[in-house]
């Protein structure tokens, strides 16, 4: 019996290099076409931000997310 992977979800840390997660993800999509989903959880560990903080945390988030993208 062979598994047919059709999506792969990829959590992200965008402060420490994602570079492994991604390598791993672009291998199998080489291998058979597959939906890459990355995701990017922000943990702020801090009383709930006002809007600036969080609509600058957010920009730079999809920034990131952006940018790695590219890749697939």
């Amino acid at each position: 019996m062979t598994m047919s992977i059709k999506r792969v979800l990829i959590p992200l840390d965008l402060i420490r290099s994602p570079s492994d997660a991604l390598d791993f993800a672009r291998n199998m999509a080489a291998d058979c076409p597959v939906c890459v989903t990355l995701l990017y959880v922000l943990n702020l560990n801090i009383v709930p931000p006002g809007k600036q903080i969080y609509d600058e945390l957010l920009a730079e988030s999809e920034r990131g997310l952006r940018k790695l993208s590219k890749f697939f």
